[in-house]
Formats: structure tokens, C-alpha cells, sequence
């Protein structure tokens, strides 16, 4: 309760400091549902987030998003925190970070925010631990940004000094917008997990339609297939207010017992789809079911899922 009291009190002098400023955004947002499924039935409030960026100048910005119904453990002061970190930009080409990063992994379903993912795959589920302190250097081009980041690994525990090493590229081109990386994460044995990630997201007129595929290995002994995670998507826009969407994932581990992401033992599908409705922009209604099935980490996990709930954005200020 106090180190509640003590964020939300730094958030209220943020507020106040900034008020006055422009080339600032501080906004929050929440998400609350009605849930039933095998397992529980029952109102829910799903995400609280307090989102900040904007311009201190001289090429120096910031970013930040604060998960104010997360608890913040003893051992991290900034477990509920996703990310929060100076960028520095000198000529609006190259970029330079510092702080809490967002690990680059080439999914669009980890791309998007959180508040905005219904149903995920197994792998997004475990993957908050490449949240993580670290640097990162990029260059943007016109139609594309190459960034590479030196971060602490998802496995590491601060004494033992194991890190992550990330490439990632982010593309527009014309109707398709790639994100693709390549991600080695130390273990603890002194091995390296090697991961390769391609999202491909193809936006044609009222169409969105993404297909992610990120495969899993140890680097000394290689197994393309021993692990992976597919996820697509097709979502129809049938106005600026109400869309349609159906969605599948697949988790497959067979056998790579140090995978942290999907665990020895999957082999989980989900399917499903939903609907969307924003009556004003800041506000948005949907429900949907999903079914899962197979196993996650050698149990049964069968399940079928109806939601139906509201997402709503308080902007406090907003950037000019």
C-alpha cells in the first residue's frame, strides 16, 4: 500500500510539473470484463495502466507505461513497470535508449499493446521477462528501423551477470509492415537460448491479416522445430467503429526443458474470434470466446472462454 501511495503521488506532481508544458502525452487506460470459462465466473478488472512520453529537449524524449494493479515486489521496485527509458535522437535518424527497454522480438501479436490482446499465445503469456533493463542503438531510415540491444537476460537474477543480445528490424512497406528479430538470451548454465521471430502484418483496405511464427533453440544444439509459437489473425474493419476478428495460436515444445517461454511439454491451440464497437474513440466494447486445447507443460488445459467487458482512455494531457 505505501509504494502505491508513493507511485501514485509521483504521478499526481508529474501531472502538475508537465501541465504546463507542451510536447507531452500522459494518458490512462483500463480495461474491465465479465468472464466465464470452466474455471471462474465473474467481473474482472484486467489492465490499469498509466502511459507517459514526450520531448525534454535538445534531441532528449522519454517514454514510460506503469501497470498501477500490478504489485511491486521487494526484490524490483519496477516489477509493475513495463518500460522506462531516455531516448536520445540527434538527428532524428539514429536512436539511442537507456533504462527499462522493451526487448525487440519480431512478433506483431508482442508488438501490440496489451490492453489491446484478448487471448494470447503461451509464449506472450511467460514473456514479461524480456522487459528488462539494457541500451539499445538504432537507425531509421525512410521505411525502416534496424535496432540493436544489450539487456539483462529474462533468466538472470542481477548477480550473475547473464544478458540478452537482440537484433531487430521494423519495416512499412507499402501494404506489408514486417517485424522481424533475432534474440539470444543467456542462461544460467552458461548456454545461450536462440530465438528467431518473423511478424508479418498485411493491412489491405478495410482487411488487417498477421502471421506470426518465432521458433525456439538451445545455440549449441540446434532444434529449428523443437520449440515454436504461430499466431494469426484476420480482423475486417467494417467501419472506424465496429470490426470483426478470428484468431488461432500454437505453442509446440518437444523436449528443450530450458525454454522459459513455452514450457517442455506443450502442445496448446487456441481458436476463437470476437467483436469490437467504439461508440467514441476513447471508448471501446467487445466480447469474444476462444477454445483452447491440448497440454501446457504435460497437464490437460482445455478450456472454453466467453468475455465480454469495456476498455476506456482518460487522457490527461496530450501531445502538440
Amino acid at each position: 500500500m505505501k509504494k502505491f501511495i508513493v507511485v501514485s503521488m509521483a504521478l499526481i506532481f508529474s501531472v502538475l510539473s508537465l501541465s504546463a508544458q507542451s510536447g507531452h502525452e500522459l494518458y490512462i487506460k483500463v480495461r474491465a470484463s465479465f468472464q466465464h470459462d470452466q474455471e471462474r465466473t465473474g467481473f474482472v478488472g484486467e489492465y490499469f495502466t498509466v502511459n507517459g512520453k514526450g520531448d525534454i529537449g535538445a534531441g532528449f524524449s522519454y517514454d514510460f507505461r506503469h501497470n498501477i494493479n500490478r504489485r511491486i515486489e521487494r526484490s524490483d521496485i519496477f516489477s509493475a513497470t513495463d518500460w522506462v527509458f531516455l531516448n536520445y535522437s540527434p538527428d532524428g535518424k539514429w536512436q539511442f535508449r537507456a533504462g527499462k527497454i522493451v526487448a525487440d522480438v519480431g512478433s506483431i501479436e508482442y508488438d501490440a499493446a496489451a490492453v489491446d490482446l484478448y487471448y494470447t499465445s503461451e509464449y506472450w503469456i511467460n514473456s514479461g521477462g524480456v522487459f528488462n533493463f539494457g541500451v539499445s542503438a538504432g537507425y531509421q531510415w525512410e521505411k525502416d528501423l534496424l535496432r540493436f540491444q544489450v539487456m539483462r537476460s529474462p533468466a538472470s537474477n542481477w548477480e550473475d551477470r547473464l544478458f540478452s543480445y537482440n537484433v531487430g528490424w521494423y519495416g512499412k512497406h507499402g501494404c506489408w509492415k514486417p517485424i522481424y528479430s533475432l534474440n539470444l538470451f543467456g542462461m544460467k548454465d552458461g548456454r545461450y537460448m536462440g530465438q528467431v521471430a518473423l511478424g508479418n502484418l498485411f493491412s489491405i483496405g478495410r482487411a488487417d491479416f498477421y502471421l506470426d511464427a518465432v521458433a525456439r533453440s538451445d545455440v549449441g544444439n540446434l532444434r529449428p522445430f523443437g520449440s515454436y509459437t504461430l499466431v494469426g489473425e484476420f480482423k475486417w474493419n467494417f467501419s472506424e467503429k465496429f470490426d470483426a476478428f478470428v484468431r488461432g495460436t500454437r505453442d509446440r515444445n518437444n523436449g528443450y526443458a530450458q525454454d522459459f517461454f513455452v514450457f517442455d511439454g506443450t502442445s496448446c491451440n487456441k481458436m476463437g474470434g470476437g467483436l469490437e464497437f467504439k461508440p467514441i474513440p476513447a471508448v471501446r466494447l467487445h466480447a469474444y470466446y476462444y477454445k483452447r486445447w491440448g497440454d501446457i507443460a504435460g497437464k490437460a488445459s482445455d478450456l472454453d472462454v466467453f468475455n465480454i467487458g469495456v476498455t476506456w482512455q482518460i487522457n490527461i494531457l496530450k501531445k502538440k
